[in-house]
Protein backbone atom coordinates (compact mmCIF):
# COMPACT_ATOMS: atom_id res chain seq x y z
CA UNK A 1 0.00 0.00 0.00
CA UNK A 2 1.31 3.11 -1.09
CA UNK A 3 2.03 5.85 1.92
CA UNK A 4 1.75 9.53 1.18
CA UNK A 5 4.11 12.42 1.97
CA UNK A 6 3.16 15.06 4.78
CA UNK A 7 3.53 18.63 4.02
CA UNK A 8 4.22 20.26 7.75
CA UNK A 9 3.63 23.38 8.58
CA UNK A 10 4.65 24.62 11.87
CA UNK A 11 2.76 27.86 12.97
CA UNK A 12 2.06 29.77 16.39
CA UNK A 13 2.04 33.59 15.26
CA UNK A 14 3.96 32.77 12.24
CA UNK A 15 4.63 29.57 10.34
CA UNK A 16 7.39 27.41 9.24
CA UNK A 17 7.34 25.28 6.89
CA UNK A 18 5.82 23.10 4.68
CA UNK A 19 8.50 20.37 5.57
CA UNK A 20 7.91 17.64 3.06
CA UNK A 21 8.40 14.51 5.21
CA UNK A 22 8.76 10.90 3.77
CA UNK A 23 9.61 9.16 6.41
CA UNK A 24 9.02 8.70 10.13
CA UNK A 25 12.80 9.62 10.51
CA UNK A 26 12.49 12.93 9.21
CA UNK A 27 9.30 13.36 11.11
CA UNK A 28 10.89 12.94 13.90
CA UNK A 29 13.78 14.78 13.29
CA UNK A 30 11.26 18.20 12.07
CA UNK A 31 9.52 17.72 15.38
CA UNK A 32 12.09 17.97 17.37
CA UNK A 33 14.07 20.62 15.93
CA UNK A 34 11.74 22.68 14.29
CA UNK A 35 8.83 23.12 16.53
CA UNK A 36 9.15 26.58 17.92
CA UNK A 37 8.26 29.09 15.56
CA UNK A 38 6.74 31.46 17.77
CA UNK A 39 4.13 32.84 20.70
CA UNK A 40 0.69 33.16 20.27
CA UNK A 41 -1.95 31.34 18.31
CA UNK A 42 -3.00 32.11 14.35
CA UNK A 43 -4.86 29.33 12.40
CA UNK A 44 -5.40 32.18 9.35
CA UNK A 45 -1.93 31.50 8.56
CA UNK A 46 -1.27 27.55 8.17
CA UNK A 47 -4.54 27.19 7.01
CA UNK A 48 -4.23 29.31 4.00
CA UNK A 49 -0.43 27.68 3.38
CA UNK A 50 -2.35 24.75 3.44
CA UNK A 51 -4.74 25.08 0.87
CA UNK A 52 -2.34 27.01 -1.34
CA UNK A 53 -0.12 24.58 -1.41
CA UNK A 54 -2.60 21.86 -2.19
CA UNK A 55 -3.78 24.14 -5.00
CA UNK A 56 -0.48 24.30 -6.56
CA UNK A 57 0.70 20.87 -6.13
CA UNK A 58 -1.61 18.22 -7.73
CA UNK A 59 0.30 15.39 -6.00
CA UNK A 60 -1.77 16.51 -2.72
CA UNK A 61 -4.88 16.38 -4.74
CA UNK A 62 -7.71 14.84 -1.89
CA UNK A 63 -5.48 15.47 0.77
CA UNK A 64 -6.04 15.74 4.52
CA UNK A 65 -4.96 18.08 6.45
CA UNK A 66 -4.29 17.68 10.43
CA UNK A 67 -4.51 21.07 12.54
CA UNK A 68 -3.14 19.97 15.88
CA UNK A 69 -3.27 23.36 18.10
CA UNK A 70 -2.84 24.12 22.17
CA UNK A 71 -4.29 27.45 21.25
CA UNK A 72 -7.58 29.66 20.45
CA UNK A 73 -7.77 31.75 17.23
CA UNK A 74 -10.81 33.55 16.66
CA UNK A 75 -11.85 33.28 13.05
CA UNK A 76 -14.24 35.76 10.96
CA UNK A 77 -17.77 33.98 9.96
CA UNK A 78 -16.87 35.59 6.48
CA UNK A 79 -13.35 33.77 6.62
CA UNK A 80 -14.70 30.75 7.44
CA UNK A 81 -17.58 30.65 4.21
CA UNK A 82 -14.71 31.35 1.99
CA UNK A 83 -12.17 29.41 3.39
CA UNK A 84 -15.19 25.63 3.04
CA UNK A 85 -15.54 26.72 -0.46
CA UNK A 86 -11.53 27.07 -0.85
CA UNK A 87 -11.72 23.08 0.73
CA UNK A 88 -14.53 22.00 -1.24
CA UNK A 89 -12.97 23.22 -4.42
CA UNK A 90 -9.75 21.47 -3.73
CA UNK A 91 -11.13 18.26 -2.54
CA UNK A 92 -9.43 18.28 0.56
CA UNK A 93 -10.45 17.24 4.11
CA UNK A 94 -9.82 19.36 7.21
CA UNK A 95 -9.18 17.23 10.90
CA UNK A 96 -8.40 19.27 14.31
CA UNK A 97 -7.17 18.27 17.15
CA UNK A 98 -6.96 20.49 20.17
CA UNK A 99 -5.25 19.42 22.70
CA UNK A 100 -4.65 20.62 26.48
CA UNK A 101 -8.11 20.37 27.25
CA UNK A 102 -9.43 23.32 25.21
CA UNK A 103 -11.94 23.19 22.23
CA UNK A 104 -12.41 24.70 18.78
CA UNK A 105 -14.89 27.88 18.48
CA UNK A 106 -18.73 26.88 17.53
CA UNK A 107 -18.43 28.80 14.13
CA UNK A 108 -15.19 26.94 13.29
CA UNK A 109 -17.07 23.42 13.26
CA UNK A 110 -18.18 23.41 10.07
CA UNK A 111 -14.85 23.67 8.35
CA UNK A 112 -14.06 20.71 9.34
CA UNK A 113 -14.58 16.96 8.51
CA UNK A 114 -14.12 15.75 12.03
CA UNK A 115 -12.31 17.28 15.40
CA UNK A 116 -10.94 15.92 18.63
CA UNK A 117 -10.15 17.01 22.29
CA UNK A 118 -7.53 15.73 23.98
CA UNK A 119 -6.21 16.45 27.28
CA UNK A 120 -6.17 15.71 31.04
CA UNK A 121 -6.45 11.81 30.17
CA UNK A 122 -9.54 13.17 27.97
CA UNK A 123 -9.21 11.46 24.46
CA UNK A 124 -12.63 12.21 22.15
CA UNK A 125 -13.77 11.49 19.23
CA UNK A 126 -10.11 10.12 17.33
CA UNK A 127 -12.27 7.41 15.80
CA UNK A 128 -11.26 8.96 12.53
CA UNK A 129 -7.42 8.92 13.13
CA UNK A 130 -6.23 5.20 12.69
CA UNK A 131 -7.27 5.25 9.49
CA UNK A 132 -5.81 8.48 8.41
CA UNK A 133 -2.30 7.47 10.14
CA UNK A 134 -2.52 4.67 7.89
CA UNK A 135 -2.46 6.95 4.63
CA UNK A 136 0.75 8.87 5.70
CA UNK A 137 4.30 7.57 5.93
CA UNK A 138 5.63 5.58 7.82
Amino acid sequence: EKRRKIALTMFADKTAGPYIIDSSDRLTYVLTNKFNVGNGTSFVSPLNQAATYIEKEQQYKLADVLLITDGQSSLADDWIERYIQWKNQLEFRLYGVHIGGGKFATNQLPMFDAVASVGDGNVSKLDWFEPLADRMVR
